[in-house]
């Protein structure tokens, strides 16, 4: 996964590349929500504590739903 910036003077949007072998994908987002969605990412999985969850894997859809209710509600 890399994210680079749309332009290289703003970081209004931003650009993600996904690859998994030959496969890939490109994205172009507003910064703003992408952020918010580390943001509350991170409330639920604190950087460097993935592996903490013994089971997390099996309940990766259920965070993901809570974390797209909450965009939406907020």
């Amino acid at each position: 996964m890399r994210v680079t910036p749309v332009e290289p003077d703003s970081l209004g949007e931003v650009l993600i590349r996904l690859q998994v072998g030959s496969d890939q994908a490109l994205f172009k987002s507003s910064t703003a929500p992408l952020v918010a969605f580390l943001d509350r990412t991170d409330k639920l999985v604190p950087l460097g504590q993935e592996g903490s969850l013994a089971d997390f894997d099996a309940h990766l859809d259920e965070a993901l739903d809570r974390i797209l209710a909450e965009q939406g509600a907020g």
